[in-house]
């Protein structure tokens, strides 16, 4: 292997041994085999570890070097690479935490190392939860700021009007809507659970305007920027239309189950156990009710 070859794999030159070179060779000890038997008995199908095991393709892997031998990363090169924009990017960083924390352990039991660099090291912080709420004024710019024809305008208006979450919005295909109901299913739900929600006009000329519905679109942070030019303030996130959306039912004095239904939270407890009602015309009259108030502000 060349020299330049060796630097882009991980490793600088001076490092290498016969029998570094031997495991490379035979890929059995580096990052990139460990991540391959880390994710070959993980449910490809779960959103939770098909986002992770695209974080490592994207991200970690490149980063840390897919031909890397695991024994060979330091708790100096762990600290650094999860620490680099912990100022700036507290989330991140705590992210990178919990994806690479049971990674390493995982490698210490399926000997790739010996120990896992990240044995010693204090993890980063929590992450606040957030409270951001638009205000009503907020809400009137933003209905203002989406009303053209924008790629991504009736998308940002139905995470609003729904109270959904993005990825499921941007997965909904055209069978996914009836007459009277837009129905997401189980396959692409955080919960694992298909939410059914009363088909209410303002959705309805949303979904109907849609340049995105069933094509799975992407490229949502370039779309936030745009956004955010458009509103002329910046400091939301795209899941706070969703924590808006529950606030304002809870103003309108909706039920907290119907509330907590229409943002496909499972009920606890024994409501939750015995409860099988679907709550289908209490949900209707509370997207009615919301997208009334939604109107209001926007004087549309």
């Amino acid at each position: 292997m060349t020299r330049k070859l060796e630097r882009a794999k991980g490793f600088e030159p001076s490092t290498l041994t016969l029998a570094t070179c031997k495991d490379i060779a035979n890929n059995s000890k580096t990052i990139g085999a460990a991540a391959q038997k880390y994710f070959s008995d993980k449910p490809a199908n779960e959103r939770y570890w098909k986002e992770l095991a695209r974080r490592f393709d994207t991200r970690i892997l490149p980063d840390l070097g897919t031909y890397t031998l695991v024994s060979s990363v330091t708790k100096q090169k762990v600290r650094d690479y999860i620490w680099k924009d912990q100022r700036k990017y507290p989330a991140a960083a705590r992210t990178l935490w919990d994806a690479l924390g049971p990674f390493f352990k995982f490698c210490v039991q399926w000997d790739y190392c010996d120990k896992s660099p990240m044995a010693d090291l204090i993890p980063p912080p929590l992450v606040p939860s957030r409270d951001r709420v638009l205000t009503e004024d907020e809400i009137a710019i933003f209905w203002k700021a989406t009303a053209d024809d924008w790629y991504w305008s009736s998308f940002f208006r139905v995470l609003l009007l729904t109270g959904q979450r993005r990825q499921e919005i941007a997965l909904l295909k055209h069978m996914n809507i009836t007459r009277d109901k837009l129905i997401i299913p189980s396959d692409i739900t955080k919960t694992k659970t298909t939410n059914v929600l009363p088909m209410v006009h303002m959705i309805s000329i949303e979904l109907n305007r849609s340049r995105w519905l069933g094509k799975n679109p992407s490229g949502f942070s370039k779309a936030k920027k745009e956004l955010d030019k458009r509103l002329g303030f910046d400091d939301y996130r795209i899941h706070d239309l969703r924590r808006t959306f529950r606030t304002y039912l809870s103003m309108l004095r909706v039920h907290p189950t119907v509330a907590e239904l229409l943002i496909n939270h499972k009920v606890k407890g024994v409501q939750g156990v015995y409860d099988r009602y679907s709550y289908l015309p209490e949900k209707k009259e509370a997207l009615d009710k919301y997208c009334t108030f939604i109107l209001s502000l926007t004087n549309a």
